[in-house]
This record gives structure tokens, sequence and C-alpha cells, in this order.
């Protein structure tokens, strides 16, 4: 007797259908496996899963464990039982101790460091100061090491004293520009230090005083800014000049520079001299030749 097959209902074919797609699923969410490192986590077995949700049970390498979120661990969120992130914080916390940390004997500008004088709040300290000038000064910790505050005020005093008797320039451009020059080099609170003083940029000792500074360099052309000769050396009198845009533009240090004729010009300059296209010579040195090759001026 021939037994008849009866075809399976359309709903239990759909029930099997989304249960093997569950289980595709749950396989590829599951692609963590035993053994794999998430940073300092390691993946000891599969879980649970919570809706949509996939959890991991893992080891870290100080031996805690924990249960994680399988994306945490495959998208970089969590790669510590939290330990990392304690040692990061100690870190941030030892290098900020560091940068406004000073001892006795310390000198700012015109204040050497006698002592703590008082806290306030989490961090805010503030310190006892001997000024030059022999009077005892309490300043804020972190407007010292800033350079906000250089001396009990006898120097703030003693400059527009000195600006007033000697050259009466205060609102002139040269001045402006010398202020401008040491507060870069010198004033960690101005914003272009760490382009300047940050990066090893002094101001040479001559021109500390502005009578100096002007007697160098003479009254500033219409047109024109201070600018270094030599983009990593000082501001003195023979590495500066008052120069324009254009010469400033050619005078960076992103900039191709070749000895032309004894006279250090930069590749685009060198171009016009002698006549050649510069985006010719541009492209010859983008292929791997010298500055002097692509000019035709090698030996």
């Amino acid at each position: 007797m021939m037994h008849q097959h009866h075809a399976e209902p359309d709903h239990r074919q759909q029930l099997r259908g989304l249960v093997m797609a569950d289980e595709k699923s749950i396989t590829k969410r599951r692609s963590i496996k035993v053994g794999d490192k998430f940073g300092r986590l390691t993946a000891l077995s599969f879980c649970e899963r919570r809706g949509s949700h996939y959890y991991w049970c893992v080891k870290c390498d100080c031996g805690e464990e924990r249960i994680v979120l399988h994306s945490a661990l495959t998208g970089g969120h969590t790669k510590s039982c939290g330990c990392l992130n304690r040692e990061m914080s100690g870190q941030r916390l030892k290098r900020f101790k560091d940068t406004f940390s000073i001892n006795a004997g310390d000198r700012f500008g015109k204040l050497v460091a006698m002592s703590l004088h008082e806290r306030r709040g989490r961090n805010k300290a503030y310190w006892s100061f001997q000024c030059d000038c022999g009077n005892v000064t309490v300043a804020a910790m972190s407007e010292v090491k800033y350079g906000k505050t250089q001396s009990c005020g006898c120097l703030r005093i003693e400059i527009s004293g000195n600006i007033n008797r000697s050259h009466s320039m205060s609102k002139s451009s040269e001045y402006h520009s010398w202020c401008s020059i040491n507060g870069r080099c010198a004033n960690l609170m101005d914003k272009a230090y760490p382009q300047y003083g940050g990066r090893g940029i002094t101001v040479c000792e001559r021109w500390r005083k502005f009578e100096a500074f002007y007697a160098d360099m003479g009254p500033r052309p219409v047109g024109t800014s201070i600018d270094r000769i030599n983009n990593d050396g000082p501001y003195s009198p023979e590495n500066c000049r008052w120069a324009s845009r254009t010469q400033q533009a050619r005078n960076t240090r992103r900039n191709i520079n070749v000895t032309l004729d004894g006279k250090i010009v930069c590749l685009k300059e060198a171009s016009q001299i002698l006549g050649l296209p510069y985006g010719t010579v541009s492209a010859r040195v983008r292929r791997g030749w010298t500055p002097e090759r692509a000019l035709g001026i090698s030996k």
C-alpha cells in the first residue's frame, strides 16, 4: 500500500524559514570566537541573548571577568573591565600635576617661589613669591606658570615708565611688532606660542629692549611685517627683516629653497629668475628630482 506524502502547510514552511533565518542571524552575530582579543579583554564564552542583543563572557588582563555586549567588543567601545580608563585618568592627573607643580626656588620672571600659601577649591593653589624688587606677593600658581604674572606689579610700572620716558612710540606699528614677537616667544597664554616659543624660537637678549629693536630694524615700511630669514632661527638683527606678504609667503617651512648666485631663494622665485615654468619644475621635484636638477643648475 502506497503512502501519500501530504504537502506541509504554508504556515509551517514560513515558521521553519523564520527559525532558520534566526539561527543564521545568531551565527552571524556570534562571529566572535573563544580566545579572541579585544584590547585587554579575552573572549571566554557566549553568555546569553537579550532580545536583539548578544552578550559574551570575557576576562581582562588584570584578572577581572565581565559580561560585555557583542557590539561593544567588535566596535572597539569596550577594551577592558574599566582598569584601562582608571590608568589613563591617573596618567592625565599626573601630567596635570607635573605641568602645574612648582618648587620653592623656581623663578618666573622677577618672581622666586617661596612656599605654598593656601589652596582654594580642588585645583586652585596660591604661592608666596619674592620679587626682585624686594616685595613679597601672593599669586595663583597657574597664572605664574603661564606667564600672566611675572612680578609683584613693579614690572608693569617699570615698563610703563620706560615707555613714557624713552621713546613715546607705544602706539607705533614698530612697537606693536616688538610686543608681538616677545609675546609669541615667551607668553604661554599667547595663541601663537606653540608655533614659536613652543618650537624653541626665542628673542635675542639685545631685543628685550624696544630701543635696541628699533635701532636695528628701523621704521617699518608700509605693507611689511617682521620676518625671520631662517624660520628655525631666533628673532635677532642678523636673522630678521621687514618683508612683504609675498616675500613671507616664499619664506615658510613648507617652501623648498635653493642657492642661486650665492643667494638663497625659494623654488618659485628661482624658476622666475631662470625663466622656467614653475609647474614643470615643481612636477620634476614631486617625481623625485633634486631642486637643482629640476632647475637645470646641478653640476
